[in-house]
């Protein structure tokens, strides 16, 4: 799982076989990109995500399985979760097939879900950890800046000043 593809972001999406990565698909790609933002965003406005597993989406797993079934066919349980998660995504872009692909879709087992559990961790944690992307540092940044407490605020203003509060006076 140490094959990974860059994209638009800074985090990049772990792929099964690095040969077959560039056959991914642009929407998934995309919907990968999505999936990143919305989490990264969530978590910024204090929905923090409390497993690693939860820090992954759906889109990027259906990528690594893609390549994956590109390699080897799948584990059997693992196919039934390429075609749930994948129902999903294609039902959540609109996708005209996404109708069939939902009729194929059975709920998961405990087995099922417990190997999407511990595939979900695998790929936190061979991508890197958290999603890195210019527009969350900037928002993370701009968090710590405009609620950081006020005194630390007053004092960061002096420095700026260079001098003991007097000068050019900043509204509060």
């Amino acid at each position: 799982m140490t094959n990974r593809k860059h994209n638009k972001d800074k985090t990049p999406i772990v792929v099964a076989d690095a040969g077959w990565a560039e056959t991914l698909p642009e929407w998934i790609k995309r919907e990968i990109h999505a999936e990143r933002l919305i989490g990264g965003m969530c978590k910024i406005a204090g929905r923090k995500k409390s497993e690693d597993r939860e820090r992954v989406g759906d889109a990027e797993v259906c990528a690594y399985l893609y390549t994956a079934s590109l390699k080897a066919p799948l584990d059997p349980d693992l196919v039934d979760v390429y075609v749930n998660l994948l129902s999903g995504v294609m039902t959540r872009r609109k996708d005209k097939s996404a109708e069939a692909a939902r009729a194929l879709a059975e709920p998961l087992t405990d087995c099922q879900r417990q190997k999407l559990k511990d595939l979900k961790i695998s790929l936190y944690r061979a991508r890197g950890g958290e999603a890195k992307h210019p527009v969350l540092e900037c928002l993370c940044e701009f968090k710590a800046q405009a609620f950081r407490p006020r005194q630390k605020l007053e004092t960061s203003k002096q420095e700026r000043s260079g001098s003991d509060g007097a000068g050019i006076s900043e509204p509060v």
